[in-house]
């Protein structure tokens, strides 16, 4: 199949030459003599490269590209540039929307065709590199969830089937220690459950009232003696946050922390006026610097055993942008710091 140009200039005469000189050389052609009647033809059709001047009285050659890069189907479809003057704050423009090339006129039809050729190419390699790595997230998502919805299932069903093959002949401490174990991989399966059932519904989800959450006393309730509580406020600290994300956001933080915890030494929590700060050491994460929280995103998974979706610390972020919160998280050498603090 020939590949398919749209050439969009106002100078028709330049504009019938290019077309029947790219036509020879093996192309398919369709043409507009502005940006908004190519802006049209875009829309009706499936083009592999746009080539358009960029001064033109009814819609430049911006305004084709800024419509282009704004269609999630249409992102990827190299658009080149002729102009008559190469300004250097025009060049950087192009650029930074998305241009793929700028060719200065009057252009030799060689030197177009090797540019359309070179577009393809990047754009070929693009969506090899793009569709790469979906189908590396979508393998990943697909292992993460069949994972950890598998591995307390297995427990769950192993131990039903052992108990109703044997249970006459076990003592008593034999099979609260195996109900107490199918217990632990029941509420695993199930916090993985509910915390998928809380992805779907993220999009549909309505934001209850807030509520003034005393985040002071709360920390001082549930720590435990091993951990370290550094309040630097004068006051009680307060937070206007939905309750039961707020709940989630305390549970998921404070049990991540302990939980990577490497010697149960403890974690750090740091409280002043509009921020939380929560600490636990490492002795296994490679990746030091800012880490974003995404779905199905675990660090080091692949090296290290890990319980759970990844979804914890993504939902915790989402329900803290609810509320005019902002979540982050730093890794560096041996800890581990998630931080929650208003925008307000």
């Amino acid at each position: 199949m020939k590949t398919k140009l749209l050439l969009i200039d106002d100078e028709v005469e330049l504009l019938e030459n290019l077309r029947d000189l790219l036509v020879l050389t093996g192309f398919q052609v369709d043409t507009a003599t502005s940006g908004n009647k190519g802006i049209k033809k875009i829309q009706g059709e499936n083009y592999d490269v746009l080539i358009t001047d960029i001064s033109m009285p009814d819609g430049d050659g911006y305004k084709v590209l800024e419509y282009v890069k704004s269609r999630e189907d249409l992102v990827n479809i190299p658009l080149i540039f002729l102009t008559a003057k190469l300004e250097f704050e025009s060049q950087r423009q192009g650029i930074e929307i998305g241009a793929e090339d700028y060719l200065m006129k009057p252009i030799a039809i060689d030197t177009l065709e090797k540019a359309i050729r070179g577009a393809l190419s990047k754009k070929d390699k693009r969506e090899k590199f793009l569709q790469k790595n979906i189908q590396h997230f979508i393998s990943e998502e697909r292992k993460v969830k069949y994972h950890e919805l598998r591995t307390p299932l297995f427990g769950l069903l192993s131990a039903i089937e052992f108990l109703k093959s044997n249970w006459t002949n076990l003592p008593l401490e034999q099979i609260s220690k195996i109900l107490d174990d199918s217990h632990t991989s029941a509420v695993r399966m199930n916090k993985s459950l509910l915390n998928l059932q809380r992805w779907t519904e993220l999009s549909q989800q309505k934001i209850g009232i807030k509520t003034r959450i005393s985040v002071t006393e709360l920390f001082k309730e549930k720590i435990k003696k091993s951990d370290k509580l550094i309040d630097s406020s004068s006051s009680d600290i307060i937070f206007n946050f939905e309750k039961s994300q707020f709940d989630y956001i305390f549970e998921e933080l404070i049990s991540n922390a302990r939980r990577f915890d490497p010697n149960e030494a403890g974690i750090e929590i740091f409280l002043s006026d509009k921020t939380v700060r929560i600490v636990n050491r490492h002795n296994y994460i490679e990746n030091y610097g800012a880490f974003t929280p995404m779905p199905f995103s675990q660090i080091n998974r692949e090296k290290y055993e890990q319980q759970g979706l990844g979804l914890g610390l993504y939902l915790s972020k989402v329900y803290a942008a609810q509320n005019d919160f902002e979540l982050t998280c730093m890794i560096s050498e041996n800890t581990f710091e998630v931080t929650l603090s208003s925008n307000v």
